[in-house]
């Protein structure tokens, strides 16, 4: 696989490809930064018993919302606290915040907390006990330790080399003795968030901006990562060999065409992320035939389409209607299956009353679109 990093105006994309193929994107936007896992110390400017937490001044436009149950002891008005961004501030609410600091390696997912470890969803099964055993115990009191899926390919005294650095990072930030709002640590930036995520299927990283190429460099260095890096001056180059523009456009685009000429039709809302697919030009005599195929196909592009666009919270997907129920259950088994190999939580409840499938999707900060719309109409503006 290759990581392609590019930056335009002011958004820095990070693709992943295999051949031809996109297989995820992720976008840091430098005027309109995610604030998902960054680090503040805060101010308690209020006490809410009605919503059971605190609100508290981190320095963005809207106070952050504290739960009594995120918080690490009892606080008062204008006490000084040392806050984590659990959830993206939105156009109606601030940040969701915690006081139980977490960190992502390339191995292990640390946090201070209750003493705990779990693997991913995707570890391999015959590792897992293994693995459990050895790494618990290296854990102190209110630690936990959430074992990655790359965690299988190192040895445990690799995993104990991190999970010591976190320990003294997490140290030097409790040492803090400032008392000022501020950020701490800022969100990490999605193209070294991502070479952590697929460490081990990495083999190229292809970079058009000299100071992202410092800093990727510096994080391959300094974990004796064997990743191949090269700097590309040419950048209009990448763009043309990887179709970039091509690719943002197609998700940025609420139609996805199917090779056998069906469609999606994919709408984010304020509520809920609809799906609704049609047969198109998939047509034949055997109404349910068509329908099943097209179904089928749908089901398989569905997981994938929203793990690009980042799409999240409750999903709807209404899928052409088949009477017979073996047809349904096959499209429904597909479509777990596809969820399966995403690496942000997926649960599908299946089909409702309505006809209507139901999933429910972890939010992992804001959706491509959100991003990017901006992004098009700065694009738009340059090119009028």
């Amino acid at each position: 696989m290759k990581l392609v990093v590019h930056k335009d105006k002011d958004y820095i994309f990070s693709m992943l490809f295999r051949n031809d193929e996109l297989l995820d994107i992720k976008v840091d936007s430098l005027t309109n930064p995610e604030f998902t896992s960054a680090i503040f110390l805060g101010k308690i400017k209020s006490i809410a018993q009605g919503v059971e937490g605190y609100f508290v001044d981190i320095g963005l436009d809207r106070n952050g919302y504290l739960p009594f149950k995120e918080a690490d002891r009892p606080y008062k008005i204008g006490d000084y606290v040392i806050v984590q961004v659990k959830k993206e501030p939105s156009k109606f609410k601030g940040a969701k915040l915690t006081t139980k600091l977490t960190f992502k390696g390339n191995y292990v997912i640390y946090q201070e907390a209750e003493n705990y470890i779990k693997t991913s969803h995707l570890f391999d099964e015959n590792l897992k006990n293994d693995y459990i055993e050895k790494v618990s115990k290296l854990l102190k009191e209110k630690e936990g330790v959430i074992l990655r899926t790359q965690a299988k390919n190192v040895s445990v005294e690799k995993i104990e080399k991190e999970i010591n650095y976190f320990r003294q990072k997490l140290r030097r930030i409790k040492d803090i003795s400032y008392k000022s709002v501020m950020e701490l640590e800022k969100k990490e930036p999605y193209y070294i968030s991502m070479i952590k995520d697929y460490l081990s299927g990495i083999e190229k990283i292809l970079v058009s901006d000299i100071d992202i190429y410092s800093e990727i460099a510096n994080f391959i260095l300094s974990n004796e990562l064997n990743i191949n890096i090269e700097l590309v001056i040419e950048s209009q180059r990448l763009e043309n060999q990887f179709e970039i523009e091509k690719h943002i456009n197609k998700l940025l685009s609420k139609y996805v065409w199917l090779e056998s000429g069906g469609f999606l039709v994919i709408e984010e809302t304020e509520a809920m992320v609809t799906v609704d697919v049609n047969s198109g030009k998939n047509t034949c005599d055997c109404i349910e035939s068509s329908s099943f195929s097209t179904n089928i196909e749908a089901a398989k592009e569905i997981p994938r389409q929203l793990k690009l666009r980042n799409l999240s919270g409750i999903i709807m997907i209404d899928f052409i209607f088949m009477k017979d129920q073996e047809h349904r259950k096959e499209v429904l088994d597909i479509l777990k299956e596809g969820f399966s190999k995403d690496n942000v939580q997926t649960t599908v409840y299946g089909y409702t009353a309505l006809g209507l499938v139901e999933i429910a999707r972890k939010k992992t900060g804001r959706s491509l679109y959100q991003i990017l719309k901006s992004y098009k109409q700065e694009s738009a503006s340059t090119t009028l």
